[in-house]
């Protein structure tokens, strides 16, 4: 399509800024910094466009300030009325946005908003971290507002621990009148994927807990961190601490991928208003551990999934729990499926577990038949796995 196409595409449009057009997907389009003026001038004042969708395209940090500009000058030029008033969604994943570009978009989202737009935001893929982490000054101005952005995904953008540190010294850093006066809008925030190690974690936590944060926090209902592969059991105990001092907020949580260990996955599975978690690929089924002399013993120690049956069985609100990949054994797949069968009807009827997901751990024979069992003892409970080999069937 490139630049031509684009061009082409938005000419009839303009008069009538982007007529009814509800849902704009120019995904992987080559469209460069040339083109981005006329679609910010073409859509800016459309009352219709709820969802743009402009990722894969390399225009850059210039591309999307030449975009923003568009928009507030016909923002002005309409006396201020409106402007991008039905946006829903904005996906600018791959596009080399960086913090010239969240600046951009930052203060024209603040300046359009009238009347609230609760954005969701896809910022994949884009290096808006980096050594000064400006990009978190604009995401603390766009999140620490109702109204403006209510999902925000920054997944493998580089935050690292620093952008973490940036974010939560700007949250801590807010005046007891600022505090008060401005209620948080973000619902859904996705860190996946971003090298946040376990002081990065443990700096969330201490926000979630802090006596200003929950203001910022304040509409929170999921949080993914997936993907951060040094979070550590502390740093995934101490993120959990300061979630539980939200309050009745977060509901999803995702941990894939963070090593967080027993200790991370039953501080977890201790929240009691916890309603989806997933803890994907995270070793639970390992159980090597050094003995005194220094060698290592693994037949007679508890595996970490071993660990936190008992916090399933006990957890009371959660629903969906993820617990694939961990390379867990079938003695230990075993004894959570006969603690799930050992409940009592009463302490069944006080649960909402209805989804357990068991894939790429091992299933035998004993526990498929402990899964016939369940299926007919408790109907309410979905548990995914993987099929079972046959007999001789090779590795």
């Amino acid at each position: 399509m490139g630049d031509e196409g684009v061009n082409s595409f938005c000419g009839p449009l303009q008069d009538c800024n982007g007529g009814s057009l509800e849902h704009v997907d120019l995904c992987w389009k080559n469209i460069t910094k040339e083109s981005m003026a006329i679609l910010g001038s073409t859509f800016g004042l459309s009352e219709n466009l709820q969802q743009l969708n402009l990722s894969r395209n390399k225009f850059g940090s210039i591309g999307l300030n030449c975009f923003c500009d568009a928009v507030v000058q016909k923002y002005e030029d309409s006396l201020g009325t409106s402007a991008l008033t039905s946006l829903q969604k904005l996906y600018l994943s791959e596009c080399e946005i960086g913090s010239d570009g969240m600046k951009a978009l930052c203060e024209c989202l603040l300046m359009t908003n009238h009347g609230g737009k609760n954005l969701t935001l896809d910022l994949y893929s884009n290096p808006i971290g980096g050594e000064d982490n400006e990009s978190i000054v604009s995401i603390y101005k766009m999140g620490r507002l109702s109204g403006v952005l209510s999902s925000l995904s920054i997944q493998n953008c580089n935050i690292g621990n620093a952008g973490i540190h940036k974010l939560t010294n700007l949250i801590s850093m807010e005046s007891e009148i600022e505090s008060g006066s401005q209620h948080g809008g973000l619902q859904f925030l996705d860190l996946s994927n971003n090298s946040i190690g376990e002081d990065g974690a443990k700096l969330l936590g201490q926000s979630f807990s802090s006596h200003k944060a929950p203001v910022f926090w304040s509409k929170l209902k999921e949080l993914r961190v997936g993907g951060n592969k040094s979070m550590n059991p502390d740093g995934i105990s101490e993120l959990c601490d300061g979630i539980d001092k939200l309050g009745n907020v977060l509901k999803v949580l995702d941990l894939s991928q963070t090593s967080c260990g027993s200790k991370g996955a039953i501080s977890a599975l201790k929240l009691e208003h916890l309603e989806s978690l997933r803890l994907f690929n995270n070793e639970l089924g390992s159980k090597v551990q050094n003995n005194l002399d220094g060698d290592t013993k693994e037949e007679d120690e508890e595996s970490d999934f071993d660990k936190i049956i008992p916090f399933i069985i006990t957890a009371s609100n959660l629903v969906s729990l993820d617990l694939c990949g961990n390379k867990v054994k079938e003695n230990s797949i075993v004894k959570l499926l006969n603690a799930l069968l050992s409940q009592t009807k009463s302490t069944v009827e006080t649960r909402h577990l209805r989804v357990l997901e068991l894939g790429g751990n091992e299933i035998g024979q004993e526990a498929e038949m402990l899964l016939k069992e369940l299926a007919i003892k408790r109907p309410e409970l979905d548990i995914a796995r993987d099929r079972p080999k046959a007999p001789n069937q090779p590795e």
